[in-house]
């Protein structure tokens, strides 16, 4: 067990009081299982974990809700310097920059059919500003989303380029409950996901069950980084 898996112990009455299978995501942070898992939510939904994603990250994360204030070595990046593209669907509200602040002021997606699914998303792409992509121990991107026809076949996926395996790694599904906007977060420790020339690329895909319209929306997008200390 890790000794940042031992930190998030006294976490557990709490996620005894949020998780309905807290004892898996026990087992998942102490490392007594591995590979994808699912998590089902006392208040409703269900947060999903693909094979390789750190469990530690949901335990925190979801548990605190934020990171808090940066610490020593994590530099809060300014994603204004990077794009925002529509991967699938139509805007049908608010602008790129919406996503720049968490403020309830939602860029919308306008999802399309495909398979008999509706489906819609967006791509950031970001120069993150190290010279040295080396010296990232960390990443974490955080998003505050919804979509607006939830359902339990209806989810919010997460996927981060993998520039080494050229595909994107899916890190975390979630099957919203209501329409309410609510935050997830995805942390790599892995350089896969940069590339050389210290950039990533991170896709927020909506995928909702029938063909009735709906939308995926967007309200933040915030990525940081722990930074190794020079050498």
């Amino acid at each position: 067990m890790s000794w940042r898996a031992l930190r998030q112990l006294p976490l557990l009455p709490k996620a005894a009081r949020a998780f309905e299978n807290w004892i898996e995501l026990l087992f998942a942070v102490t490392g007594l299982s591995d590979g994808g898992r699912e998590f089902r939510l006392r208040a409703g939904g269900v947060v999903r974990t693909h094979e390789g994603v750190d469990s530690v990250s949901v335990a925190v994360v979801w548990l605190k809700r934020d990171d808090g204030p940066p610490p020593q070595g994590r530099t809060v990046v300014d994603i204004g310097a990077g794009s925002l593209d529509l991967l699938f669907g139509s805007l049908s509200r608010g602008l790129t920059r919406e996503v720049l602040k968490l403020d309830d002021r939602v860029l919308g997606v306008r999802m399309k059919e495909f398979n008999g699914r509706m489906v819609g998303g967006v791509l950031l792409t970001l120069k993150l500003p190290v010279s040295n992509p080396d010296r990232i121990a960390s990443l974490t991107i955080d998003v505050t989303g919804a979509i607006t026809r939830p359902s339990q076949d209806s989810y919010i996926r997460l996927a981060l380029r993998n520039f080494v395996l050229l595909r994107y790694d899916s890190a975390v599904e979630f099957a919203p409950a209501d329409k309410n906007l609510l935050t997830w977060t995805f942390r790599s420790a892995s350089l896969a996901h940069v590339s050389r020339a210290g950039e990533i690329r991170f896709e927020v895909i909506g995928d909702a069950s029938g063909t009735d319209p709906v939308e995926l929306l967007v309200d933040h997008i915030g990525v940081k980084l722990r930074l190794h200390a020079p050498e």
